[in-house]
């Protein structure tokens, strides 16, 4: 599964700012619910939407 692009991520979160629904974001965009929802979940938890370390070295 490959990390979904910075605008991607900020247009859901937009979305969902302005009171689209988890699924209706997901329609719209063409992705799964769930990584709206797990987006999302971040977003509320860290305050940003920047994509997690995959795989290397962690620092």
């Amino acid at each position: 599964m490959k990390n979904l692009d910075m605008d991607l991520r900020t247009r859901i979160i937009e979305l969902r700012v302005q009171g689209y629904s988890a699924g209706e974001v997901a329609d719209r965009l063409l992705i799964s619910e769930r990584s709206v929802s797990r987006l999302w979940s971040q977003y509320q938890s860290l305050g940003h939407v920047e994509a997690k370390q995959r795989g290397g070295y962690k620092l």
